[in-house]
């Protein structure tokens, strides 16, 4: 069996929501599937669904290309929820955005990720912001972590940060 999991999480983020792909030898049942993985899952896992596709179909991590976050303060009673939207608005309007990001040679290089951040809303003190994510094909929109830009947004606080749902290039959600 060959196994290979979708988009990386940093560490400290959780997911609601992850893809897999599941390549094996033998000709299984989508059921079958489920039966198997359901007695080696950790408590508290669930399947939600599994979709047998084509081997010449895209891998996960090339049919993944944006991500859905819901970002919460750690702690609201350390931070303000309107300082929160306030420093998110003002950095996310801005024209340019840059960061740091270490490239594959070691070199820091600054770049713009504006054109990776699609869009983002506020509901129920959570901010939901589409990130580009998975992997950068022929010189594309580089993927960004949620967690780098916190940091940038409000450096030093700490946040709560939950993967909700996935699309691919077209902008349609993945079903989870």
């Amino acid at each position: 069996m060959k196994v290979s999991m979708g988009v990386a999480l940093p560490l400290f983020a959780q997911s609601v929501c992850e893809l897999v792909d599941i390549e094996t030898l033998e000709n299984y049942s989508t059921d079958e599937v489920k039966l198997k993985l359901e007695k080696v899952l950790p408590t508290g896992s669930e399947i939600l669904s599994i979709v047998k596709i084509d081997k010449s179909a895209k891998s996960i991590d090339t049919t993944v290309q944006w991500a859905e976050y819901e970002i919460k303060l750690f702690d609201d009673t350390l931070y303000d929820f309107e300082n929160f939207k306030y420093n998110t608005d003002r950095v996310l309007t801005s024209q340019e955005i840059f960061i740091e990001k270490k490239n594959k040679k070691g070199l820091i290089k600054k770049i713009d990720i504006k054109e990776c951040i699609k869009s983002y809303r506020f509901s129920d003190k959570s901010l939901f912001i589409i990130l580009k994510t998975g992997q950068n094909l022929e010189g594309g929109i580089p993927s960004l972590r949620a967690d780098n830009l916190m940091e940038l947004i409000l450096p030093d606080v700490k946040f709560d940060i939950t993967r909700v749902r996935f699309f691919d290039e077209n902008n349609q959600e993945l079903e989870v």
